[in-house]
């Protein structure tokens, strides 16, 4: 006797699936955060920043041939999370990010 084959159908989340999810990714990274502590927060924000900087030069010409207000706002936008960065990497942002939650 053989058995059928497996099927699995797949629907889109739905509202009620909200807390099955969270319980499942919860369960999952739980052990991993309370090990690391806070310092995740700031690796991943560098890891975004690079991301999403490294473009941003190569586009940076033609921004300013567009509405100067959009590409002047892009760049304080750059300037503000550069800054962010710095922060979050010398003292006290470092040490609070060192310190176990």
């Amino acid at each position: 006797m053989t058995t059928p084959p497996l099927t699995c159908f797949l629907r889109p989340a739905q509202a009620r699936d909200v807390d099955g999810i969270t319980a499942c990714v919860d369960a999952a990274y739980r052990p991993y955060i309370e090990r690391i502590g806070r310092n995740w927060a700031r690796i991943v924000f560098l890891v975004l920043f690079v991301i999403g900087a490294l473009p941003y030069f190569a586009v940076l010409a033609e921004m300013f041939a567009r509405p100067k207000l959009t590409a002047s706002l892009s760049v304080i936008q750059l300037l503000l999370q550069a800054a962010a960065m710095v922060l979050v990497f010398t003292r006290p942002g470092s040490a609070w990010f060192r310190r176990q939650a």
